[in-house]
């Protein structure tokens, strides 16, 4: 795939000016690059911590001849992320479902995938060179930068990010196995929560389209497509 990125010093959100361009009309493959977000958001419209030039926070845009669910292109752009990260720095990220960056057990980004139309939209966010975090964030996320010690060449990850993405796109199974073993929620305890209410048992498995499958202590398997997971 041809990808066409489009830079700007400061935005509201790169997923915001994506479904600006794409109600405009725009090509596939466009990607919008940020140097900060003044209104970035992840998961449930929740505020993304984006200071100006220390994170990657990049949305692209495709437009999906197959098939795929939203939680389907959320594995794909972990998946990209985390190989793009070992590539470049040689970390061992993880990824924990459905939506998150994981290095040491700290977060250190996380993807959203919104819906337009027939179009479908990647953000990511990556805290890359981010030095301090504040306080309420500073227990559970962490940086490139604070995991190695040295700064990171954001142009350069960037570049592996998408050419993972071009790779992967659109092969389900080669997403699907290679997300399932670089997981870093299969096989543990875990509390999931999402709107019907919050759920305890052991990940035991994921689904066709990449739904976690939960088993709970009473030995009740229930199955969740969007959820937080501690």
């Amino acid at each position: 795939m041809k990808f066409n990125k489009l830079f700007y010093s400061e935005i509201d959100s790169t997923n915001e000016e994506a479904r600006r361009l794409v109600k405009q009309g725009v090509q596939e493959g466009t990607v919008i690059v940020a140097e900060s977000q003044t209104a970035g958001y992840g998961k449930w419209k929740r505020t993304w911590f984006s200071p100006k030039g220390d994170g990657l926070y990049v949305s692209i845009i495709l437009f999906p001849t197959e098939t795929f669910s939203p939680l389907e292109f959320s594995l794909l752009g972990t998946l990209a992320s985390v190989k793009a990260i070992k590539t470049l720095t040689g970390l061992e990220a993880r990824i924990k479902w459905p939506n998150d960056v994981m290095v040491n057990g700290k977060k250190i980004g996380g993807v959203l995938v919104e819906k337009v139309k027939e179009w479908i939209v990647i953000g990511i966010g990556l805290n890359v060179n981010v030095k301090t975090f504040p306080d309420e964030l500073k227990e559970n996320a962490s940086s490139l930068y604070l995991q190695l010690g040295s700064e990171v060449n954001k142009e350069e990850l960037l570049d592996l990010l998408l050419k993972e993405l071009d790779q992967l796109y659109p092969s389900k199974e080669q997403i699907c196995a290679e997300w399932k073993s670089l997981s870093d929620t299969l096989g543990k305890q875990v509390k999931v929560v999402n709107q019907q209410g919050s759920f305890q048992g052991k990940a035991i498995g994921y689904g066709f389209h990449g739904e976690l499958i939960l088993e709970t202590s009473d030995g009740k398997i229930m199955e969740f497509r969007s959820a937080d997971v501690f």
